[in-house]
């Protein structure tokens, strides 16, 4: 294998960048972009380098170097499709997590398109690979090939991509799966609302555009 780590990092949040800096794998910083002016810009990344597999990871969760072997590890193993997971935000009333029981519902994610697991479920799952129909990019692993047949999109204004993906994956049946080890720390103040913390502000017109390799 030879996997690079793709940083989707329209923020600087100091020890999510300070963690991803010290992870023994290839990375890539893609700055600047909207996730809806990502569409292309990954495809382009994807296609002109030749790395087995790429690992999508937002730039508000930090990556441990256990939770990245693990996701490498079901790679490696012959799984299409592996995915850390993390909780949907850092409250501590929060306790559902961003891997799913049951398939996605519907082909436009609402609150009711997810039945999530809870994390004491997937901590005390009897195996190592946990089966999900979501990946939240915490990091999501491919290979080249599928990331090619099903890349990343999103809905029409530029949102969920994560969704737009695991259901084009879903439907053409391809299976996901997470590692019970593969846990990441999300730093989301609450899910599905802007966070308040100034250090979490999108750099977005401000940062140049650009991927840099490290």
């Amino acid at each position: 294998m030879n996997p690079l780590l793709i940083v989707l990092n329209p923020r600087k949040i100091q020890p999510v960048l300070e963690a991803f800096d010290a992870l023994h794998i290839e990375r890539a910083y893609i700055s600047g972009y909207t996730e809806l002016e990502l569409v292309p810009v990954l495809a382009q990344l994807v296609d002109s380098t030749d790395y087995t597999h790429y690992l999508v990871v937002s730039d508000d969760v930090i990556v441990s170097q256990r939770a990245l072997d693990s996701v490498l590890g079901l790679l490696e193993a012959g799984h299409p499709v592996a995915t850390a997971w993390c909780k949907l935000d850092s409250s501590k009333e929060c306790e559902s997590v961003n891997i799913v029981r049951s398939p996605l519902r519907m082909s436009t994610p609402t609150m009711d398109s997810y039945d999530f697991y809870r994390q004491e479920e997937v901590l005390d799952w009897p195996d190592e690979v946990v089966p999900t129909w979501f990946a939240g990019m915490a990091p999501q692993g491919m290979s080249r090939e599928l990331w090619q047949q099903f890349p990343f999109n999103t809905y029409s204004s530029g949102w969920a991509g994560d969704y737009h993906v695991s259901w084009r994956l879903q439907q053409a049946g391809i299976p996901i799966v997470s590692a019970r080890s593969a846990y990441t720390q999300h730093l989301k103040q609450r899910w599905n609302f802007p966070d308040s913390n100034p250090d979490y502000r999108l750099h977005l017109g401000v940062e140049h555009q650009g991927v840099r390799m490290s």
